[in-house]
């Protein structure tokens, strides 16, 4: 139980790192740091196959235990009283860092999708000044003459 509890921890600090590497992506969204946001989703990528590894060792080390398949709180039920002690803080806080970790990428998507919303927006205002031939568009004549 002590492997499964380590991994749980590790799971903790990664989650914490993924926050900030997500509110530091929101930050850099808000102010269209491209580069920056880039440069976070790749620090996401990489924890995220670490992630996957601990996903793995916390299966094996609660397959090992007797709690294949169970949920957090089916475990903490089936324990005794000393390891419900030991893993429902760890289980508390990892489920706080996930749900911060799920606010704020949230967040910094919907500030993403607003700001592609904006480039189209520009982008589509801009392409109508121009003709199919790339030279910008005569100005449309009245059918009245304007002349007194």
């Amino acid at each position: 139980m002590k492997e499964f509890q380590r991994v749980i921890k590790e799971m903790i600090d990664l989650f914490h790192e993924f926050n900030g590497i997500e509110q530091m992506k929101l930050k850099s969204a808000r102010m269209n740091h491209v580069a920056a946001v880039d440069e976070c989703m790749t620090k996401e990528q990489a924890l995220i196959l670490k992630l996957r590894g601990l996903e793995q060792e916390r299966e094996k080390y609660q397959k090992e235990a007797g709690y294949e398949g169970m949920k957090f709180r089916e475990i903490l039920a089936a324990v005794s009283s000393e390891e419900r002690e030991a893993l429902y803080p760890l289980f508390d806080e990892l489920s706080r860092e996930m749900q911060l970790f799920q606010e704020v990428k949230e967040d910094a998507e919907s500030v993403m999708r607003n700001n592609l919303r904006m480039i189209q927006k520009a982008m589509d205002s801009k392409n109508d000044i121009y003709s199919d031939k790339g030279k910008s568009k005569p100005e449309t004549k009245h059918m009245t003459s304007r002349r007194v």
